[in-house]
């Protein structure tokens, strides 16, 4: 997680929000037809959250290729803020950029407030990584060869911290970042 550097690009594998959009639908199964999804559609999200598919096909690729790498368990914006935290790095993600099945495109089309639950939910287990700009086309080669779709959503910069621009380009204050394993406040037993 420590070896971002400046300029980096910033890889995600597969698609993201599938999973939590899938434990929305399965904590209330009228969910997928308010978000206008047809039932092969939420079956899809709803199977993603119960079966996730680790990205192992990366190991080789990752090794030889990205400066930084880790799963994305807890959301996206919680997990790029830890990785340029341990970076000392600023990392700019654009949500337009974010790559989304089918099902997911089709929730946040109904739905666009749907896409903070897809940059912010967890559960998707697909890999963050930080690609030097001259090792992304054999990053890109190798994930390819192992069946690995992977996406440019943004870069390494100067500076600490993370921007998350919003459709309209503009920085987006994201209400919430991530799932948190040890809330502020719990209750009492």
């Amino acid at each position: 997680r420590d070896g971002a550097r400046g300029g980096d690009l910033v890889f995600v594998s597969g698609t993201l929000g599938n999973s939590a959009l899938g434990l929305g639908i399965r904590r209330d199964a009228a969910q997928g037809r308010a978000w206008g999804l047809d039932d092969t559609s939420a079956e899809a999200l709803r199977a993603r959250y119960l079966r996730p598919e680790p990205r192992i096909g990366l190991v080789v690729p990752l090794r030889d290729h990205a400066s930084a790498a880790m799963d994305i368990s807890d959301g996206l914006v919680k997990d790029a803020k830890r990785l340029a935290r341990a970076s000392d790095v600023a990392i700019t993600l654009d949500a337009k950029l974010v790559p989304l099945s089918a099902a997911a495109r089709a929730a946040v089309s109904c739905r666009p407030d749907l896409l903070e639950t897809v940059v912010t939910g967890g559960d998707d287990y697909e890999v963050l990584a930080t690609v030097p700009p001259d090792q992304a086309d054999l990053f890109r080669a190798g994930a390819r060869e192992r069946g690995v779709d992977v996406t440019v959503i943004g870069r390494v910069t100067q500076g600490t911290g993370l921007t998350v621009l919003a459709l309209d380009g503009r920085p987006w204050a994201v209400t919430r970042d991530g799932w948190d394993h040890f809330p502020a406040s719990t209750p009492e037993m």
